[in-house]
């Protein structure tokens, strides 16, 4: 999927997509692994993440 969405975002201008990518384990994807992550990929794209429901 990852792959799919480099080749799109190749072929669209810049300002035309912003792409957010969704963590739903908090436990594993951590706010800095997933900005490592994010940014190893593309520097353009967001990564969310969020607190495990008490």
């Amino acid at each position: 999927m990852m792959s799919v969405m480099r080749q799109i975002y190749d072929k669209i201008e810049v300002d035309q997509v912003q792409y957010y990518l969704i963590s739903f384990d908090p436990e594993i994807d951590t706010k800095e692994r997933l900005k490592a992550y994010v940014t190893g990929f593309n520097p353009e794209f967001i990564g969310i993440t969020g607190d495990q429901p008490k």
